[in-house]
């Protein structure tokens, strides 16, 4: 590992192969390593899934975050009969059964720690403000701006007491666009104020549940900065979210392997230089090192303060400390 600067990839969460999962250790042997992103491609068995991450963990650090996408309804990593699977967000929306919801999310999350999980991108803190939002329909709770608030609110409560860290996902809110950031920017012309009423408060409702981890979007929204999408703004990263909504915790870029997101290498110096505390890279298995040396370049010429990086690497590990996994 470098010598001299922080230790880089501790801003990292990185998806792997389960055929290349050495690049995660090479990966921390570099430049350290701030977490691993399960998808379904790494599912053979709950055996296999849990002695896999047991040699992750036992090669690189102990309290390594281990993420995954377990929203319920179309978005579960894990399912089929050895893993207990639940309904949308959309379902329990629909049906005020916010009891429900804690019950699933209650049985998820100790499904997720007995494999050795300890970190779920969830809950989605989206509005449905529109209906044709064919991405988002069934994976927000519902369109009322209060019930979505409850219900981000229990999930990130029963997450946090179960030892899972939660993280609120798509500020500044991807409930509007009919575009799928996975194949395109998406787009929100909405105004300021529309965002204030409609889509800020179930990320606001998240920070008061003291939610670990906040996700952003690539979403262009037009009256929030005119220049950039959110995930290579200042305006937005640290001006609103850090700054006048005073978010402490971890930020988290969404995939910056997605369409949406443009050339990789452009939105992880983008990205950083929005104010971002963790990078996701989840396919592009063979730029992933080369990412990370990015980043040491820009903090060796000076285009990156050490400082500030520093605060960074605090934040993403005050996290894996306090989701660490105790054997």
């Amino acid at each position: 590992m470098p010598t001299g600067y922080p230790s880089s990839g501790e801003l990292f969460l990185l998806g792997f192969d389960n055929n290349n999962s050495d690049i995660l250790c090479e990966f921390h042997r570099e430049y350290g390593l701030g977490g691993a992103i399960l998808f379904g491609r790494n599912v053979e068995s709950p055996e296999h899934l849990k002695e896999m991450i047991c040699t992750i963990r036992s090669r690189t650090e102990s309290d390594l975050l281990i993420a995954i996408d377990q929203e319920g309804g179309s978005v579960n990593r894990l399912c089929g009969a050895q893993f207990p699977t639940y309904p949308s967000a959309a379902y329990y929306g629909k049906r005020a059964d916010i009891d429900g919801l804690k019950h699933a999310v209650t049985k998820t999350c100790k499904r997720l720690l007995e494999i050795g999980i300890n970190m779920n991108l969830s809950p989605v803190a989206d509005v449905l403000t529109n209906r044709q939002n064919s991405l988002m329909q069934r994976r927000c709770y519902s369109s009322d701006v209060a019930q979505v608030n409850g219900y981000v609110g229990a999930v990130i409560d029963v997450q946090s007491h179960l030892g899972i860290a939660s993280c609120a996902k798509h500020f500044p809110g991807l409930g509007d666009s009919v575009i799928d950031p996975h194949q395109a920017i998406a787009v929100c012309d909405r105004s300021r104020e529309f965002f204030a009423e409609n889509m800020f408060p179930p990320f606001e409702a998240a920070i008061a549940h003291k939610c670990p981890a906040i996700m952003t979007t690539h979403v262009i929204a037009h009256a929030l900065d005119p220049d950039s999408m959110a995930t290579c703004s200042p305006n937005i990263v640290e001006g609103i979210l850090r700054g006048s909504m005073a978010y402490d915790g971890v930020i988290i870029t969404d995939d910056l392997d997605m369409s949406g997101a443009g050339d990789l290498h452009s939105a992880v110096v983008g990205a950083i230089m929005a104010g971002h505390d963790m990078l996701l890279i989840c396919h592009s298995f063979g730029e992933q090192l080369s990412c990370a040396e990015t980043l040491l370049d820009m903090l060796r010429n000076g285009e990156l303060d050490v400082d500030e990086i520093e605060r960074r690497i605090s934040r993403v590990r005050q996290m894996k400390k306090r989701f660490a996994i105790r054997a």
